[in-house]
């Protein structure tokens, strides 16, 4: 089998799957798929039918609750992660809505062909499965920091996720500011990190107010002190 998956897990950030893994997938007639920033890709009322390797860009998978008319949780998913396994072996209903949200390019396989696979090819299955678990295991501590760390620790906590899932270690580095990798939009981040509109504001205010983040040139910078004592949350689980 691979190696491990040499990245901290993070919240939020799917991890990437071993290269072994994604050319196995591939392998099973696939075809490539390009998405605008935006778009829809599956609604919620869809059935999963197909796993997709993402090859660059940005991906979000939300859980959808009708009730309160906004997701409840959302996961992004960048260069080298695997989406669409979710109930592949239960069949179990799962709705989930994928948008895109930075012009995004995947390669995309009939789930059945990669079921096919899991159950007659043992190295397959052994990757499969283990990143299965740590795709689990982002979530898990994802859901862990929406229910125990106070807002502003959740918006330090995403800064710290996103640099460490590109493979930025902020506490590796001498600078003061790091440049954030995965531009996302406010309604994006308000999902992921879990707050309304009205409180990302004021958060992103103060933030900028504070020296924490910087806006130079059309990208964010983070200042590395800030997010230091998130990462070590990080690098703890």
């Amino acid at each position: 089998m691979s190696s491990p998956n040499l990245l901290p897990v993070c919240p939020w950030f799917v991890p990437a799957a071993p290269a072994s893994l994604r050319l196995g997938v591939e392998a099973l007639r696939s075809e490539i798929e390009l998405y605008a920033p935006r778009q829809i890709v599956q609604r919620e009322e869809e059935p999963y039918s197909e796993i997709r390797v993402v090859h660059s860009g940005l991906l979000s998978q939300a859980v959808i609750n009708r009730r309160l008319s906004k997701p409840l949780a959302m996961n992004l998913y960048a260069e080298g992660s695997m989406m669409g396994f979710l109930n592949l072996f239960t069949g179990v209903q799962a709705p989930r809505l994928v948008t895109c949200e930075k012009r995004a390019k995947a390669t995309v396989v009939n789930r059945q062909l990669v079921l096919v696979a899991v159950k007659t090819n043992s190295q397959f299955l052994l990757e499969f499965s283990a990143y299965c678990e740590i795709a689990a295991k982002s979530e898990l501590i994802g859901m862990e920091a929406l229910f125990s760390l106070p807002l502003e620790e959740r918006l330090q906590l995403f800064y710290a996720a996103a640099l460490l899932r590109s493979g930025a270690h902020p506490l590796e580095s001498s600078a003061e500011y790091l440049r954030m990798p995965y531009p996302i939009t406010r309604a994006a981040l308000e999902r992921v990190i879990y707050v309304s509109r009205a409180s990302l504001d004021r958060l992103l205010a103060a933030a900028s107010k504070s020296g924490m983040i910087l806006l130079q040139g059309g990208e964010r910078f983070v200042r590395r002190r800030d997010i230091a004592a998130m990462t070590e949350w990080i690098l703890e689980r």
